[in-house]
């Protein structure tokens, strides 16, 4: 299974963490190229207790990536989770989300 998000800060890469944790293949996705950039390093910019060593055993088995492409992020994603103050994503074009991912699109305000 897999999941993509929008964001990179501290409760997306929490979340999508301990998601990845549960064998389930995790893409993020974020504006920001220099951080993107510094998380496919495997370095993590946030600290969380007994977060790091779970981050880095889950990029080692490829259940966790970053992108900064919304397209790429959600293409093989099973389930979306847009959770973001982000103006871009203010009003998404769910047309083009519906197309992009392999099953159905369910949005809860």
């Amino acid at each position: 299974m897999g999941i993509s998000a929008e964001g990179t800060g501290y409760i997306e890469l929490v979340r999508g963490t301990y998601f990845a944790e549960t064998s389930i293949n995790v893409t993020c996705i974020d504006i920001d190229k220099k951080k993107i950039k510094t998380l496919n390093k495997h370095i993590i910019p946030i600290y969380e207790p007994g977060l790091d060593n779970i981050y880095k055993n889950n990029l080692a088995k490829a259940r966790f990536s970053f992108t900064t492409s919304f397209k790429n992020s959600v293409v093989d994603a099973e389930a979306h989770i847009l959770v973001s103050e982000w103006s871009e994503f203010r009003s998404p074009n769910f047309r083009v989300l519906e197309k992009l991912v392999k099953s159905k699109l369910i949005f809860d305000s």
